[in-house]
């Protein structure tokens, strides 16, 4: 990989996590920190150092640098237009024991249920394209897997609040992480 690619990478993925991190206390909000939120801040700050030790010296082929900074550039401008979204009203750390109090119908939440973590999913597979880390590769999918069940508890708990039937048509019309295909969505 060449100096200025790596550097462009770096430079991307320390705008995303910095944003990231940022969310945690600056965005989302909870009374205090959730276990589940303590164990997904501890694998990304691991798999983020890994990343930017092994960023300028995997050797990757161009095209997986291309695909791994334009997914950069997605989900970093996916979270920036979730955070602006719910800026009014912040929603709830992940794995928050909270009832929920708004179902988010504006920005990105038009076309996914869960934008937020549709950015994280994003930047850890360009991470991971961008590298030939093991570790990185490793806490990719952990990280998918414990958004996922994140995401599924909060599915499950909407399902069974007052935002029940508002929530079950949002469920025909967006996709959990990724949006509808027009034509499949249709009946």
């Amino acid at each position: 990989m060449t100096n200025f690619a790596s550097l462009l990478l770096a430079v991307a993925a320390i705008f995303n996590f910095g944003g990231f991190a940022w969310a945690v206390r600056g965005h989302f909000v909870s009374a205090r920190m959730p276990l589940g939120m303590k164990v997904v801040s501890a694998l990304s700050v691991i798999g983020f150092l890994g990343y930017l030790l092994d960023i300028g010296n995997a050797t990757v082929p161009p095209w997986r640098i291309a695909i791994a900074f334009g997914l950069q550039a997605l989900a970093g401008g996916l979270f920036l237009w979730a955070c602006a979204a719910t800026r009014r009203t912040r929603p709830e750390m992940a794995f928050s024991r909270s009832e929920p109090t708004l179902l988010f119908k504006t920005g990105p939440y038009r076309f996914v249920r869960h934008p937020f973590y549709s950015s994280y999913f994003m930047f850890w597979l360009a991470c991971t394209l961008a590298t030939t880390s093991l570790i990185v590769t490793v806490i990719t999918v952990l990280l998918i897997m414990i958004y996922t069940a994140a995401a599924l508890r909060e599915q499950s708990i909407f399902l069974k609040s007052a935002f029940k039937p508002q929530y079950e048509a949002d469920q025909k019309t967006t996709g959990l992480f990724w949006p509808r295909l027009l034509l499949l969505s249709r009946k």
